[in-house]
């Protein structure tokens, strides 16, 4: 027999975007008895706001522009600015610091 404590160890159904994480807390929590599901909404960081972030929007710009030139390997960026060639091809493609858009002269 499974404690009833041992099924919440479990996977649980979350839905959430890019920007918003979902997380569900309930059940019986420190012996308050049945309580119902928090659902607690928080921001995820992006960009330079990421604690472990090596690039800035500066960088992800030029990135872009010598990505977009291909005049350079992605091993070769990646070397410059520090970062992983996979790093590179993601800010390349636009698939990473998506929110990151070129600047208007």
């Amino acid at each position: 027999m499974v404690p009833e404590r041992m099924s919440l160890m479990g996977p649980r159904p979350c839905t959430y975007t890019r920007t918003q994480k979902v997380r569900i807390a309930g059940g019986k929590t420190r012996g308050l008895g049945d309580s119902p599901p928090r659902v607690v909404i928080y921001e995820t960081a992006r960009g330079e706001d990421a604690p472990h972030s090596k690039l800035t929007e500066a960088k992800v710009r030029e990135i872009r522009r010598r990505y977009d030139a291909g005049s350079e390997t992605m091993t070769g960026l990646g070397a410059a600015f520090g970062v992983a060639r996979s790093t590179v091809w993601q800010v390349g493609q636009r698939r990473s610091w998506a929110h990151v858009t070129e600047e208007v002269a």
